[in-house]
């Protein structure tokens, strides 16, 4: 996780000297606020560095309400999300199915015995995403958990969702939402915009 109290030219730095000797090429960081991001890729440019190039932060169909563990941070709001179609900096999404929470059988606003489901996901809007998922998949002819990743894909910047299967049939199942073709309107739609 971030120390906010170290001073951004400390890490962009030393990842500046790994990229001078060859030993990467690009460099990003995990649950940073896009605050920081910006700080740190501002200081790069005063100083003719590399900046930050990938964030692994969460994003999901489904905003996280609380976070998964502590520290934990999304880029679901439409400001961060401009940011980076903007900067075209990659996303590597963790949790971006939102731990099966598109798979009514698991998530519905009675079944709670998945206590870190309810703490994280459990909220009026993401029911009402859930509703709109399953109601899409109806008409794609696919499964609610496909739509919720199908429009993490869709998104307008570069972006690589981390998957976290429990079988390899819900590997598989996952591999169907690279099928699932979502215009602009159904993302919007989706995500409670229109």
């Amino acid at each position: 996780r971030d120390n906010p109290e170290l001073p951004v030219s400390g890490f962009i730095n030393t990842l500046n000297e790994h990229v001078e000797k060859v030993k990467i090429k690009i460099f990003g960081g995990s649950n940073l606020s896009l605050g920081r991001v910006k700080e740190a890729n501002a200081y790069a440019r005063r100083k003719g560095l590399q900046g930050f190039s990938v964030l692994s932060n969460n994003l999901s169909l489904a905003e996280m309400v609380n976070p998964v563990w502590d520290g934990c941070l999304h880029v679901h709001d439409a400001a961060d999300r401009a940011y980076l179609r903007r900067t075209q900096i990659a996303l590597f999404p963790w949790s971006s199915q939102a731990r099966g929470f598109f798979v009514p059988s698991r998530a519905h606003p009675d079944l709670k015995e998945d206590e870190s489901l309810v703490h994280s996901w459990y909220s009026e809007d993401n029911f009402k995403r859930q509703a709109r998922a399953i109601e899409l998949a109806e008409k794609k002819n696919c499964e609610p958990i496909n739509i919720a990743l199908a429009w993490v894909l869709h998104q307008r910047f570069p972006v690589f969702p981390l998957i976290g299967p429990r079988h390899l049939a819900e590997t598989r199942s996952s591999f169907a939402a690279l099928d699932v073709k979502l215009s602009q309107r159904e993302c919007k739609y989706l995500n409670l915009e229109i």
